[in-house]
């Protein structure tokens, strides 16, 4: 709000409470006129500021309009019929006050209005303190001794839900702004760095069995990723046949090949097969997420706010103007979305709009070709056969994509021919999806995806197989797949259906598969049941088996969570299995299962305990199994090692880690202002960062903050937490940076940190031929080079400072929609001026702002 005065309001509240006792008395002894006396009005978190009351000596009046104003509430008053109408949050919590009839109607009730009840004045209704709660559910108190008029907050006031939503519009401007201040660092390859192993191992020293383990590998090499997995035992020892390798090299910026791999390969597509060979693509190093920009309008009135949300998340807003329309550019992501559009109108109208869009994510963008080419050898029937393959997909239109397979044998020694197939993808709407493929002399296939929001998600598939000595081992005849999901709510709980069908029909054979079932919880009871029908059909017999499993889980119990388990044969008519599962966490690091079970078919029964233990490096799971009078024990422990080369330091996880990327943020005091670190310029220590999806996980004496699970080769954003900065004076030259990891090393992301200076200025504006400061005004500060833009509040006084302006050349200038709409004109209308680098940091003062009256 605009200010040019001192709010002498706390004086005069002083003088009237000095004065409000012989106020009291006099009115009271006299019975003479009310008097208007100053008090505080506060709303916690949403109003505190003096308003005038009527007081007769023994209680207050408080102002209609004043208040419902200030609530943002619908009240038409209108002083010449005496007639005051409105509702209350609800609509149909409706109001009148008829002064003229001497009767209000609350909702469906009529009461008596009488004029102990209220004062009129020509341009306000104050009605006694205590209708505020009878009449609107507004129950105020007054305080005496404080002259102050306390009312609860209810978050459905208008008025406060517009404040919530000011508050995300404003921090999403900040989130905007900033993002203009992203600087990207470039991409670093690694030609021999890095080290990191995931490994597990599993023994039974109780009861028999051998000793396992397994590994999985990797690094950087020539400036790709490497990783190796193999596998052995205490019998037989380490199994070099089942070893796998694979070499990947990402090329940056390179439309007509984005990816190199050697070593194990897949290519995908309808003919794919495993091979040990050279694969060469173009697909996207990382997951497709941009789909493309689609427009979203209607019109919905004029004055009302109308905001967009993507997946929950506000991502704009506009208010209509006197066209009552809305535009907005959303951009779509592959996979589900759901827009929903908010819109409130000037007179606390409502209104929610919902659109579910899902982009499958074998749609490629219009006018895009993608392909893979590949040569290796492969294991078929008991030999090593060579063979090349190729897959490309064409995008004809954004919902329509259209593709090419092949699988060509190398040296054919027998009636293997060469394989084609064709492929395609074709969305119709948002809410159904078609594809297909076609290859002659071996199979086609069908699919159809449906979903609604919220209501019906359906797949199904049907493949048609031919006899084929290589592709069709088995002599399959046909596969068909349906899956159908529902959430029922019933009296206000949601109940999860499902349900899953198959059927595989072979030359001798049929097996039909169908699992059914339902979810949902009571009072933090949860109930899951499925139901399972499998039916085996061959020459000579036929076979069939169909149960019930319910499983019950209460999690009201703060020291343990039992499940119950029931499992009931419908064929033998009886319960053939029951048991009980209680599990109970220990200090967060550790969880103890116990589990019974009774086999009444063969009057059986099970005990089992399991313990695991959660540490930084590793995962140790131990198990006691008895059964039919059988006792073994079985240990396994799983985990990871990772050699950071830019630390020289181990490091130990109990998560896997090979394939992922790993951060450690440097920051340093760049005191030339060059961006690079030199040999002179220190690491400062304690510093950490905000990287979406990394875990952190600070380190050493230096307290560095490290980042693991990160996506390879994803960008990433990354932004100081400048609350752990503890030199106040320093920040980071840019908002953000973006950064793109390598997997299986670690990545040192240095950033730099220079000492900022500050600003100050005023704001006045002239009136009665003399210059009064301005408050609440805005003053715009812009970094010419990165756009980021400030938003500097004046004091109540017109003065206006910022401490933390990082050196470059800025353009200063006051909000161009506050002056258009108090209406007046800045001289200047903007001041230019540069913050140099400075070991000490800086002032730049005297930015100041005289405001003037348009005259028209």
């Amino acid at each position: 709000m605009l200010s040019s005065r001192s709010d002498n309001f706390p004086l005069l509240r002083s003088l009237y409470f000095i004065f409000f006792t012989i106020i009291s008395i006099s009115s009271i002894a006299w019975g003479g006129n009310t008097e208007e006396i100053v008090v505080s009005f506060d709303i916690p978190q949403l109003v505190s500021r003096d308003i005038f009351v009527q007081y007769d000596g023994k209680t207050i009046y408080l102002p209609l309009t004043e208040i419902f104003g200030l609530l943002d509430l619908p009240l038409d008053a209108n002083f010449k019929t005496q007639k005051f109408s409105g509702f209350i949050l609800n609509k149909n919590r409706k109001f009148m006050l008829d002064i003229a009839a001497s009767k209000a109607r609350i909702i469906d009730k009529e009461l008596p209005f009488t004029e102990t009840e209220y004062i009129l004045t020509p341009v306000e209704l104050f009605l006694r303190i205590d209708l505020f709660e009878e009449y609107f559910g507004l129950k105020a108190d007054f305080n005496f001794s404080a002259l102050r008029v306390h009312l609860p907050l209810n978050p459905q006031f208008p008025s406060y839900q517009k404040l919530k939503r000011k508050q995300e519009h404003d921090n999403l401007k900040k989130k905007i702004i900033a993002s203009k201040d992203i600087v990207a660092l470039p991409h670093q390859r690694q030609y021999l760095d890095g080290g990191v192993m995931d490994w597990a191992v599993s023994a039974s020293p109780y009861g028999g069995g051998s000793h396992y383990f397994d590994f999985n590998a990797g690094g950087m090499i020539m400036g790709g990723d490497i990783s190796l997995s193999g596998s052995g035992n205490s019998v037989s020892g380490f199994d070099s046949e089942q070893m796998l390798y694979k070499w990947h090299c990402a090329f940056d910026n390179n439309p007509y090949l984005t990816q190199a791999n050697i070593g194990y390969i897949n290519t995908s597509g309808a003919l794919s097969r495993g091979l040990r060979g050279v694969l060469l693509t173009n697909s996207p190093q990382v997951e497709r997420k941009y789909f493309q920009t689609i427009v979203v309008n209607g019109h919905v009135g004029e004055g009302w706010d109308v905001e967009l949300y993507i997946d929950q998340r506000l991502t704009d807003f506009q208010t209509t103007d006197q066209t009552g329309e809305y535009n907005f550019n959303v951009d779509i992501y592959y996979g589900a979305s759901v827009i929903t559009l908010k819109m409130y109108g000037p007179g606390g109208e409502i209104k929610s709009e919902d659109q579910f869009i899902k982009i499958p994510y074998n749609l490629i963008p219009e006018k895009e070709f993608q392909y893979s080419v590949a040569g290796g050898t492969s294991a078929i029937l008991g030999e090593s056969r060579s063979y090349v393959q190729a897959l490309a997909f064409y995008g004809v239109t954004d919902r329509f994509t259209i593709g090419m397979d092949s699988d060509i044998p190398v040296n054919v020694r027998d009636a293997e021919i060469p394989a084609y197939a064709g492929q395609v993808t074709c969305q119709l709407g948002n809410n159904l999806t078609l594809d297909g493929s076609f290859c002659p002399g071996y199979a086609w296939r069908g699919a159809l995806n449906y979903s609604k929001l919220s209501y019906l998600s359906i797949s199904t598939s049907y493949s048609r197989f031919q006899p084929n000595l290589f592709r069709n081992k088995l002599n399959q005849i046909h596969d068909a797949q349906l899956s159908l999901s529902s959430p029922l709510k019933i009296g206000g709980h949601y109940i999860g259906l499902r349900y899953n069908a198959s059927w595989n029909k072979f030359k001798s054979s049929d097996y039909i598969n169908m699992n059914y079932g339902f979810s949902f919880g009571i009072r933090r009871i949860q109930f899951n049941y499925m139901g399972k029908n499998k039916v085996s059909i061959f020459d000579s017999h036929y076979s069939s088996d169909l149960t019930s499993q319910l499983l019950i889980s209460a999690l009201s119990f703060p020291w343990v969570q039992p499940q119950v388990r029931l499992l009931y044969d419908h064929q033998q008519r009886s319960l053939s299995r029951y048991g009980l599962i209680l599990n109970k966490r220990f200090f967060r690091t550790a969880q103890l299962s116990v589990s019974y079970e009774h086999n009444t078919d063969s009057r059986s029964n099970t005990i089992m305990a399991t313990f695991n233990f959660f540490t930084p490096f590793a995962n140790f799971t131990s198990r006691v199994l008895s059964a039919n009078k059988n006792v073994s024990m079985s240990q396994m422990q799983r985990g990871s090692a990772r050699f950071d080369t830019q630390m020289k330091r181990m490091r130990f996880d109990r998560r896997s880690l090979v394939g992922f990327g790993s951060a450690v943020i440097r920051p340093f005091h760049d005191d030339n202002f060059n961006g690079i670190r030199d040999r002179s310029e220190e690491y400062i220590p304690r510093i950490r960062a905000k990287i979406s999806g990394g875990r952190e996980y600070s380190a050493g004496k230096n307290s560095v903050y490290y980042y693991d699970g990160l996506k390879p080769y994803e960008n990433y954003i990354v932004q100081v937490d400048q609350a752990s900065i503890d030199n106040p004076s320093l920040k980071p030259i840019h908002e953000g940076y973006k950064v793109t990891c390598n997997p299986n090393v670690v990545t040192s992301i240095e950033i730099p940190l220079v000492t900022t200076s500050n600003l100050s200025g005023v704001v006045e504006r002239e009136t009665l031929g003399r210059k009064i400061g301005l408050g609440g005004i805005r003053i715009f500060v812009v970094n010419t080079k990165t756009e980021a833009v400030l938003d500097i509040p004046a004091f109540s006084n017109g003065e206006f400072f910022y401490e933390g302006l990082v050196p470059g050349e800025y353009k200063a200038y006051v909000d161009p929609e506050q002056l258009a709409k108090y209406g007046y004109q800045s001289m200047p209308q903007s001041i230019e001026f540069e913050i140099k680098p400075s070991e000490t940091g800086g002032s730049k003062d005297n930015l100041n702002f005289l405001l003037t009256p348009i005259t028209k």
